[in-house]
């Protein structure tokens, strides 16, 4: 009977302590969400060959979206990427319902910014970001 007893203690404590740190999260998010600076409702990544850094970028754009308790969209705009970034953003797709991917020529510069002017009428703030060739960037400074 004793461990009856003590078994149910340890499942309402544990339940109590879900529902504290659930409250506070919640409580942190609207007092420090606001502080979040970026307020787009819509990021556009242009990619080309990013696998080692898209993931991250997304990862980042969805949790401090849902910090701050508002869905995110992500378009990514690909240029043809030649390694694993469209592997990466398929599955990131099923994880991420807001991620859309738009693959573009990588010699039509024209059809991204006809591709952003009409996304932008009548929708909120929109982002863009130009991740292309930044992992090769980063490859220089390796040791």
């Amino acid at each position: 009977m004793e461990q009856w007893v003590l078994f149910l203690g340890f499942v309402i404590g544990g339940i109590l302590l879900l529902y504290i740190v659930h409250l506070l999260l919640k409580y942190l998010g609207k007092r420090f969400g606001k502080a979040y600076r970026n307020k787009a409702d819509h990021l556009v990544i242009i990619t080309g060959n990013n696998q080692q850094s898209i993931e991250r970028v997304i990862w980042s754009y969805y949790f401090w979206n849902r910090f701050r308790g508002k869905p995110g969209q992500i378009t990514c705009l690909d240029m043809g990427s030649l390694d694993d970034t469209l592997v990466i953003l398929q599955k990131l797709k099923r994880k991420y319902p807001g991620l859309r991917i738009v693959k573009i020529d990588a010699t039509a510069e024209d059809a991204i910014s006809d591709w952003i002017q009409s996304q932008q009428k009548g929708k909120g703030k929109i982002l863009v970001i130009d991740l292309r060739d930044m992992d090769k960037s980063e490859e220089r400074y390796l040791a």
